[in-house]
């Protein structure tokens, strides 16, 4: 019963006759408060915006987070055990072309930090494509099947046991 209610007033309140509510949701337009909810977020803002302060603060958090886990899986993961997750379920690992050995952290997050480097300009510039593409599809041709981030610090993607 009071799930219901709660709907009940969250419908009334988004569907109201107020400002003309109901012709924008027959509309199909998305409302803010549908996304994150109207407590909380600046005075005067364009209740109509879905990017609010809450929304960009999840924008942001979860972009953190994600970096964060890249940090872990693919610089100290790789860097010190030669597999990320993906690497692993994959049966392939990362190690220095010079020693054999596995990378190291340093060298892990150089790797990293050298392919987020080479995928930026696309994600400024969309029409910049193709130099990630590049990038991925360089092993096909190359001696020794390495990326540029590979040659960047000298590693090698081998098959494991």
């Amino acid at each position: 019963p009071a799930l219901g209610a709660l709907a009940g007033r969250q419908h009334q309140r988004l569907a109201g006759d107020a400002g003309g509510g109901q012709r924008r949701l027959q509309r199909g337009e998305v409302r803010a408060e549908m996304l994150v909810g109207d407590d909380g977020d600046a005075p005067g803002a364009d209740p109509t915006d879905p990017f609010t302060d809450r929304a960009w603060a999840f924008m942001g958090a979860g972009t953190l987070l994600g970096l964060l886990f890249r940090l872990w899986n693919e610089g100290y993961l790789q860097g010190k055990r030669g597999q990320s997750i993906g690497k692993k379920v994959l049966k392939i690992g990362v190690i220095n072309e010079r020693t054999g050995q596995y990378l190291g952290v340093g060298r892990g997050l150089g790797r990293l930090a050298v392919d987020i480097l080479i995928s930026l300009p696309s994600q400024l510039i969309p029409l910049l494509f193709f130099i990630p593409l590049l990038n991925y599809l360089w092993p096909l041709w190359d001696d020794k099947n390495q990326t540029w981030h590979d040659k960047a610090v000298h590693s090698l993607v081998v098959r494991t046991a």
